[in-house]
């Protein structure tokens, strides 16, 4: 009887049909369901390029920001020496550029108006304030190397040079190397001022490069009474360098006796030919051999390396500086 009930209440429902389409259905959700998560794949999609987009997005804003912010910061060091300022601009594709703004008429300048001083101290302030922007815990070891970066700059922009590289070499830790190339006594002796103490020789290396007519030789300053205090100890550096060389003609000798000699008499208001005057032939071999463009091969006043040390030492025998000679030469003389 219960049966037969339950076959009543199947035929009731139409039991068959109602089931033939359920299936159907199911088939029907089933693919639903595929088409639904094939959407959400392509919408996982969809958000990550989103993502990249914004990413992007961020990045040009900020590289915008830190561009404009670079501009600015060169414009405040440089707002006392020149007369134009760095301006940053957007093209339509929103690339950056920079272009000059005279700071008088606000007229905008021709890169290529700019001369050489301008152009370089641009760039190196460019340089500087990118390097800032490298993170120190994601990188490799930095090796910043500058190599006479006082060419073609005036005096005036030397202190800024000097200035802001001290500051950077301040920055410069652990296993980062900073090297600075320079022929420029001058800069050489302010840069390092701070920074060659008697401990910083054993902390930095300090290098002369020599040429000695042939070749350059590398000669390590180890101390601080080794390295040159002015441009005047320089030039006797040079001349005890010379001497010592064995690659070094005497001819070589010439011109820093020329640098020392004038230096001392501009320094201690004398004539020229009061110092040199007093030795026969000193001021025509010092001045004419040391300006000489002969073959340095050749010999030029026929004399050995000792004899014009000795004609130098003359020099300052005839106005009583003898005493100033042996503080500044040591050269042993025989």
């Amino acid at each position: 009887l219960r049966l037969h009930k339950v076959k009543l209440c199947l035929e009731e429902f139409n039991f068959a049909t109602e089931n033939t389409k359920c299936e159907v259905f199911k088939k029907i959700f089933s693919e639903i369901g595929c088409d639904l998560q094939r959407e959400r794949e392509r919408i996982n999609v969809h958000q990550s390029d989103i993502k990249v987009l914004e990413d992007e997005i961020k990045e040009l804003v900020r590289s915008t920001k830190n561009e404009k912010i670079l501009a600015d910061e060169i414009n405040r060091k440089l707002k006392l020496y020149v007369n134009f300022e760095l301006v940053h601009m957007q093209d339509k594709d929103e690339k950056g550029f920079y272009q000059i703004k005279c700071k008088r008429t606000g007229d905008i300048r021709n890169v290529d108006e700019l001369s050489t001083g301008e152009k370089n101290i641009i760039a190196f302030l460019y340089f500087l304030e990118k390097l800032k922007e490298v993170k120190a815990g994601n990188s490799k070891p930095k090796l910043i190397i500058f190599d006479d970066p006082m060419n073609s700059n005036d005096d005036t922009m030397q202190y800024v040079i000097i200035e802001e590289l001290q500051k950077l070499m301040r920055r410069v830790k652990g296993e980062n190397k900073f090297i600075l190339l320079t022929h420029n006594n001058h800069f050489y002796l302010n840069v390092k001022y701070g920074f060659d103490r008697d401990e910083s020789y054993g902390k930095n290396t300090f290098m002369r490069f020599n040429y000695n007519g042939h070749n350059i030789e590398f000669k390590p300053i180890q101390t601080k009474n080794e390295d040159f205090k002015t441009n005047y100890d320089a030039f006797w550096k040079e001349l005890e360098f010379l001497y010592d060389s064995q690659d070094a003609s005497a001819a070589m000798l010439l011109n820093p006796c020329r640098r020392i000699t004038e230096t001392f008499i501009k320094f201690n208001c004398l004539k020229l030919e009061g110092m040199l005057g007093t030795v026969t032939g000193a001021q025509k071999m010092f001045n004419v051999n040391s300006h000489s463009i002969d073959d340095l091969e050749a010999d030029l006043n026929g004399m050995e390396k000792m004899d014009i040390i000795k004609m130098l030492q003359e020099c300052f025998k005839g106005v009583n500086a003898e005493e100033h000679f042996e503080n500044h030469c040591k050269i042993k003389i025989v």
